[in-house]
Parts: C-alpha cells; structure tokens; sequence
C-alpha cells in the first residue's frame, strides 16, 4: 500500500503513490474498500467504508483500538452476524478459495439498515502464496434488494392473480430472434383447467396446447402471430380446440409482442375460455333465424288481414256512397213530385178544358169560348213549361252529383253549386225535423279537385249534425259557410250547429272508426271516419272539430284549391 509510482514524466503526468490512485478509484466508484490484516488484525477502510453508513471514521477508528471484532459484529444486522462471521472465516481458513463474497445487513447512524455486499480477494507473495492481508469492497445494493424485493412481489402478486382467473390462462411464449419458435416461458395454473395440459408439460411441451387445433386453424393462427410480431400489433384469434377427452372448447387468444433484452421476440398474453359465450351466440343465432322465420309468417298473416280490412274499407266506403246515393235519389225524388206533380194538374185541367171545347165546336162555338180556351190553353202550357224546366233542372243536377258521388272523377267546379245541389238532397230529411239548414257559401269559390268525395264529405257532417246534435230538442240550426284567406290557395269550408255540443274526451276519438255515441241506435260510427278519410286523403285537407259542450259544434275543413294529383295531405292546406 506504500509503493509509489516511480515513472517520472510518463503519461499520466506526475508520479503519484499507489495509494493517491486507489482512493480516487474508490471515491469516483462510490465503494467502500477495505484492507484486512489478520497477522497484525489491523483493518483499513476508505471514507466511502464510513460514509455509506453514515458514520464518522475517527469515531470508529477509537472504538475499534479497544475491540475490533465486537465493533464490527455490532456493525450487523442480528440475522446476519452469524452467517456474515462464519462466511469470511471460512474463506480465510480456505487455501483454495480465490474469493470472498457475501450479503449481509449493516446498520446505519440513521437507526436503518443498509444492504452491502461484500467481495474480497488475498493478496499472494512473489511466489503466488497467500498472504495474511486481504483486499476488497463494500458496494450498497440496498436500492438493488429493494428493487428485487418488489419485483418478486410483483410477480408473485401476478402469478397469484393470473393462478386465480377463472376459465383463463396467462402466458409468455419466446418465438427466438425471428419469430420462429414457439416456448413457453411462463404459464399459468389455468392451462389445466383449459388444456388439460399441466404448467410443467406445457413448458416442456408447448405442441401439447397448439396440438389440440386443427392443421389449417394452426397455420393461420401462426400466420397471424408472425404478422403481428413483423407489425408489432396486439393480435386477437379465436380457435376451437379439441382436448384430450375428446371435448371441443372455443378460445380467445389476445397477445401483445415484445422485444426481450436477449433480443428475442416473444408475445404476453391471455387466453380465455369463451365455450359458453359461443354457445349463447349461437343460441341468440338460432332464436334469431326462429324470430325472423315467425316475423316472416306474421307479417305474411298481417298482409293478408290487411288487404282484408282494405277490402272491408273498400266495401264500407262503397256502401256509404249507396247510402249517399240513396239519400240523394230519395231528396231529388221528393223535390221532383212537386214541378211534376204540378204539370200533371195542369195538363189534366187542359185535357178537360179541350173536351169542353169540343163540345162546345159541335154545338157552335163561340168568339168568347175560343177566347177563354186559348187564355187556359196558354196558361196551362206556361206554368206546364215552368214546372219541367224546373224538374229538369232537378235532375240535370241529380245527373251531375250522382255521377260525381259514384265516379269519384276531378274536374273543376263551383263551390257554391256543389254545396246548394247537396243542400237539395239533404232537404228531404231536414224538412221530418224542425231544424233549419242555411246555406251562406259565396260565388266565386272554384276548386279543382274531386266534388264527389266532397258532396259525401257535407252530406255526412249535415247527417251527423241532424243525428247528434239536436238531442232532446225540438228546433235548431245547421249553417254552411266558406272562406278563403287573402292570397291563400286553399279554402276553409265549415259546416256548424247550435246543438248540445260534443264532450272532450269523445274529441279525441271522433273521428275513429266505429266510434259513434248511438251506436246500435242506428249509429254506425263509420260516418266521420270516412268523412276523415276523404277529406286527408283524396282531398289532401285537413278537418278539425271545434266544440264545447252546450254550445254547438263546428267542423273545419281546410282544403287546397288543387287537390294533390295523387291524393294525401296537401302542404298548402295545413
């Protein structure tokens, strides 16, 4: 220890002692170097000895002067006194042993612990014998035990965790520096519950789990695992496997690869057991195809219920337009008796006036006969003539209306007529009650658009007024009226009464089919609901219902003054 550097001028500069030089390698090297003598039983130590310890080196040089070895041993950790004394006893009894080396706990100034581990080597004489002086170091590895302390924790608390995973696995296969071999380096416990395969085959044998797959499913999982290892992408798979008792189970293989520090490739990952999720999926599949198969049926018996109800509609509507026509024929048959009835008279009177005058050009005539038998000739033929222009008129406008009312056919037309020839049909049943029926629709209203279902659409709102809306009384009033908004194109038609109103919650449902608050009292409840139909459909307007009880009721149809070419809700009317 006290040679000194005798190369003056070499190239490190100065000569400095041995010495110089081995405390700077210990002071840059943060070790502890010790020297032990065990013919004088003399040990040195560097500060970094000390310092690692927290300690002052005086203090210990003086407690060491008085007992060396009860100093030191008071230096260790109680569990380790004996191992670290036995230790290094052996290896200076030992005249094979070329090194020292042992672990051990020493105490620092701050009450704790600290790790050292210490290495040591005999110094040998010129002929290569061991001396009695020994040389080594002291390295704190407290932060390494620590670190490994918590690894083992970690890995013990993984373990622990992937042992108890239910129906899983957890792995970590090594594919070699290419990806081109298959081992497996860690397995859980949960390849038996999965494989059938216990931790030690698997590990010894990973072709006892990749066996259990079919040739080709094997091929595109390798497949697939090279490209994942080439992209360094995490990878999912699912494969069937076929176990030892001949069972089949379905698993979910999910892998992330990495770069081990020996350079190899290898994938982490976690296998799941997912036999039962397959089987509900495919039960989901079966319901599915069983759901769609009876939604197929249901709807074929659901099509065919429908043409049904169209075809009952289709029939309904019919029988309201013979009903319509009916009523239509009955009025216009009533108004016709009078103008006929009249012209009949009349021609009878003539008829016996032209016998009377006859007789009279057999007997002799007269200037005054001739005189009074032209006067009753010319007054018969007159009001004869008055009276059928008058049933003609009735039953051109019979003609038109019930060419509309069957044939359902657009054409323009006059509001005002239209509602003044359905006003004449509806006379007949107005006039058997004491109810007034005023007529206040102005020229020039002209729609293009369908009179037919129009006419029917008053008819039923004037029939239901007569129905419903005098009950228990004996007089009132049903007044037809229209409006049409400055620069609007479309009308508003509104047929009202004074009667006893409508309850708010038969509003809501007025318009449904088959709802009527007489029905089976000749009430059939389909009335409005065509009336609805008509006017929303084929008219493309809108009917609203405006009343209060005891007050009377209003109905507003708003309508387009060009009804839409293919029927429905015309934009312009709402």
């Amino acid at each position: 220890m006290n040679a000194t550097d005798t190369s003056p001028g070499g190239p490190l500069g100065e000569p400095r002692q041995e010495s110089e030089r081995f405390a700077a390698l210990a002071r840059v090297s943060n070790t502890g170097v010790w020297e032990w003598d065990a013919d004088r039983r003399h040990l040195w130590c560097s500060p970094e000895y000390f310092r690692m310890l927290g300690r002052d080196p005086a203090a210990f040089a003086d407690q060491a002067q008085e007992n060396l070895d009860a100093v030191w041993i008071a230096f260790l950790h109680p569990d380790d006194r004996e191992q670290a004394s036995r230790s290094f006893a052996d290896y200076l009894a030992s005249d094979t042993a070329d090194m020292y080396e042992s672990e051990f706990r020493m105490a620092h100034a701050d009450g704790g612990w600290v790790w050292i581990w210490s290495r040591g080597s005999a110094l040998r004489d010129d002929r290569g014998r061991r001396t009695s002086r020994t040389v080594g170091t002291h390295i704190d590895v407290t932060s390494l035990r620590q670190t490994q302390a918590h690894l083992r924790e970690s890995q013990e608390r993984l373990a622990s965790i992937s042992n108890n995973l239910p129906d899983s696995m957890v792995y970590q296969v090594d594919c070699g520096p290419t990806g081109d071999t298959r081992t497996f380096t860690y397995v859980s416990e949960g390849v038996w519950n999965l494989h059938r395969v216990s931790v030690a085959d698997a590990l010894r044998s990973p072709e006892l789990i990749y066996g259990q797959v079919s040739p080709g499913t094997k091929e595109r999982l390798l497949a697939r695992q090279r490209q994942c290892l080439a992209d360094m992408s995490d990878f999912r798979f699912e494969i069937c496997s076929t176990l030892p008792d001949g069972s089949q189970r379905w698993f979910l293989i999910a892998s992330s690869p990495r770069r081990l520090d020996n350079g190899h490739l290898a994938f982490d990952g976690i296998e799941l057991d997912i036999t039962e999720r397959k089987r509900q999926e495919q039960e989901i599949r079966d319901l599915n195809t069983g759901l769609e198969r009876r939604v197929l049926e249901r709807t074929v018996e659901l099509q065919s219920t429908l043409d049904r109800l169209r075809r009952t509609q289709d029939e309904l509507l019919q029988n309201e337009k013979l009903a319509s026509l009916g009523a239509l024929v009955a009025g216009v048959a009533h108004e016709l008796n009078t103008p006929i009835g009249n012209a009949v008279t009349v021609a009878s009177t003539l008829a016996q006036t032209h016998r009377r005058f006859r007789a009279q050009t057999e007997s002799g005539l007269t200037r005054s006969a001739l005189a009074s038998y032209l006067d009753d000739v010319e007054e018969g033929g007159q009001i004869i003539e008055r009276n059928l222009v008058r049933a003609a008129e009735l039953i051109g406008g019979f003609k038109q209306l019930s060419a509309d009312q069957t044939s359902y056919q657009r054409r323009p037309f006059d509001l005002r007529v239209l509602v003044q020839e359905v006003v004449m049909a509806m006379r007949p049943a107005v006039r058997k009650t004491n109810i007034r029926l005023r007529d206040e629709i102005p020229d020039g209203l002209t729609l293009d658009s369908f009179p037919g279902p129009l006419g029917q659409v008053l008819m039923n709102l004037i029939n239901n007024a007569l129905i419903h809306a005098f009950d228990g009384r004996e007089t009132g009033l049903v007044q037809l009226s229209a409006t049409q908004p400055d620069g609007a194109d479309t009308v508003c038609l509104t047929v009202s009464d004074d009667g006893c109103g409508v309850a708010p919650d038969d509003q809501k449902r007025i318009f449904d089919p088959f709802f009527s608050t007489r029905l089976g009292q000749g009430g059939s409840g389909l009335g409005l609901h065509i009336t609805h139909t008509l006017v929303t459909g084929l008219l493309g307007g809108r009917i609203e219902v405006d009343s209060q009880p005891g007050q009377g009721s209003r109905f507003s149809v708003r309508l387009p003054l060009r009804a839409p070419r293919a029927g429905g809700a015309d934009p312009a009317a709402r």
